[in-house]
């Protein structure tokens, strides 16, 4: 990994080399690179459109298509994402949402436009229009982190743990050394983006 890595950078090296492969299986049905990158092109071109300069963007939804390409969008986009739980109380995730002053979350699903707060922008990615697939995408913002994480709470309030790009790159490094993953491996995302867990722990 260098210097420059991004998380978005993992995904559209694959969409180059595997366009036609498929990319992740949600609800029992298989989307391929392109169909994937197709998503996060509207996601990542809405942002830009709107012109957003947040440094942090909020991604309220499960472990489905949409949520993926929104990860994925806002990577790309150069800004770090702040996973939001539907299955949460309203009250964490508002708490959340203030605590790192969202000022925009995309969602999966229609909301209310106060269900996180009266300061956070709610985009229902689902009826986003298309965009041309040949439409360029480079990051507008550069944003060190990738994410922001919070905590149970279980001793007080949640507190948000950020993870650099950097943090990623040293972490897939060693994975990739001890294990030696090949295209033809398959993996299982079993847990809510906003769980924490370790992933030595079989």
């Amino acid at each position: 990994m260098h210097i420059g890595f991004k998380l978005a950078n993992l995904f559209f090296n694959s969409w180059e080399q595997s366009a036609a492969k498929a990319a992740l299986c949600s609800q029992e049905r298989y989307y391929t690179y392109q169909e994937l990158y197709g998503r996060v092109a509207n996601i990542y071109h809405h942002l830009k459109t709107a012109k957003i300069t947040a440094p942090h963007i909020g991604v309220y939804g499960g472990n489905n298509f949409e949520t993926v390409a929104s990860i994925i969008a806002i990577s790309a986009y150069g800004a770090a994402y702040v996973p939001l739980n539907p299955q949460f109380p309203s009250e964490r995730n508002k708490f959340m949402v203030q605590d790192c002053s969202l000022e925009v979350a995309l969602s999966t699903q229609a909301l209310e436009e106060d269900t996180l707060g009266k300061d956070c922008h709610i985009i229902e990615t689902t009826p986003l229009a298309n965009v041309p697939l040949e439409a360029t995408i480079s990051p507008i913002l550069n944003q060190k982190i990738a994410y922001i994480l919070y905590t149970s709470g279980s001793t007080g309030q949640p507190k948000g743990v950020p993870v650099s790009h950097q943090n990623i790159a040293h972490f897939l490094d060693f994975m990739q050394k001890t294990y030696q993953f090949q295209s033809t491996d398959r993996f299982l995302q079993m847990f809510d983006w906003t769980v924490q867990h370790s992933p030595y722990k079989q």
